[in-house]
């Protein structure tokens, strides 16, 4: 009888293939074609994205209030209002007459829009002139939520459409050459 036990467990033991045999006959398939093409895609589109956030100064153009009643604010003087995204996720502002400082994130999730957040916002607090928007940009940086890139402009969306914030490329505008004389007649 104990013949007989014997050979049914080395039977047993021998119907069961270890795990270290199995994977050297059969290895595990690689991963499909079309999962390294959108990783190497989506790291691409992080790439375009930081790419076309910090390659430019970008200029408050307006807030756009979900609140009809409020409608839109523009500032007085948009190059007075910039912001500048370093490739190091940090972030810098002209806020009117101060300076602001903060670090950035941003997740995209397509070509043109994605997640964006900012953290450790701090500002100077010297005293603008009426009418100013540096207190009210500085405070709502901690509720942007998400960014869209189209036509040249930024928007960056407030949480709980609290409002969009309207950014374009702080170009100067060109004045005419004083320097240059008109022919002579």
């Amino acid at each position: 009888m104990l013949g007989a036990l014997s050979g049914l467990s080395l039977a047993a033991c021998a119907a069961v293939e270890s795990p270290a045999s199995d994977t050297a006959q059969h290895p595990p398939p690689s991963p499909p074609a079309i999962t390294r093409h959108a990783e190497h895609t989506s790291e691409a589109i992080r790439n375009e994205t930081s790419r076309r956030l910090t390659s430019v100064t970008w200029r408050l153009v307006e807030i756009q209030s979900m609140d009809d009643a409020i409608g839109i604010t523009r500032p007085e003087r948009p190059s007075r209002y910039t912001m500048v995204f370093n490739k190091d996720g940090s972030a810098e502002f002209r806020l009117n007459c101060n300076q602001g400082s903060t670090t950035w994130s941003a997740a995209p999730t397509s070509e043109s829009s994605g997640q964006i957040g900012f953290a450790n916002t701090a500002m100077t607090r010297a005293l603008c002139p009426p009418p100013s928007l540096d207190v009210r940009i500085a405070r709502d940086l901690e509720y942007v939520r998400s960014y869209f890139l189209k036509d040249e402009k930024l928007y960056l969306s407030l949480m709980a459409d609290g409002g969009i914030y309207v950014w374009e490329p702080n170009i100067p505008k060109l004045l005419p050459d004083s320097t240059k004389t008109s022919p002579a007649r």
